[in-house]
């Protein structure tokens, strides 16, 4: 099994020899409980977006708890 067509049959015998099997219907049941929606979609965000840093350990800094030290260090520089 040479070139590309070849080695697309390896895959399919491969994926058929392995995968499960499923039969797949046009028209599904009608279930009430359930609302089927169609696209296109689109995605929306909430503002400002924010990036949370890490050290060089790779553990999450805190922006938080970093500015209070900050203002700590301010007002113990003040005195």
């Amino acid at each position: 099994m040479g070139g590309p067509h070849g080695r697309q049959q390896e895959i399919d015998k491969s994926i058929a020899a392995k995968a499960g099997f499923e039969h797949l219907y046009d028209k599904p049941f009608d279930d009430k409980k359930t609302v089927r929606v169609a696209g296109p979609f689109t995605v929306e965000s909430l503002s400002p977006h924010r990036a949370l840093g890490v050290d060089e350990n790779d553990e999450l800094l805190d922006p938080l708890k970093e500015a209070s030290t900050d203002t700590e260090r301010n007002s113990l520089s003040r005195r």
